[in-house]
């Protein structure tokens, strides 16, 4: 009781029915504006063409760029300079 939350509302007073609208006669308005126009769903081959178009703009701005898509990985050199990689076999002198 001590915090005023009721299950049962108690009935309004004089003074608020009185002064009060009806419910029907209220005209709420949004509060966030109007709803945005949505874009349409699109269909498979629409998507497909899409994707392409992304793609080539994407090589094209790593071709602007200086950026090569790498064909093979870099070779590291893991020793001193001019050591070979990898395993090689050593003869006995």
């Amino acid at each position: 009781m001590s915090t005023r939350l009721f299950a049962d509302v108690p009935e309004a007073k004089g003074f608020v029915r009185e002064t009060r609208r009806s419910p029907d006669s209220l005209e709420f308005k949004p509060t966030n504006g109007t709803d945005p126009e949505r874009p349409k769903v699109r269909t498979k081959t629409e998507l497909d063409a899409l994707q392409s178009e992304l793609e080539g703009a994407a090589r094209k701005n790593a071709a602007r760029a200086g950026l090569r898509r790498a064909e093979k990985p870099p070779v590291t050199t893991a020793g001193a300079a001019g050591k070979p990689q990898g395993s090689q076999k050593t003869l006995p002198n």
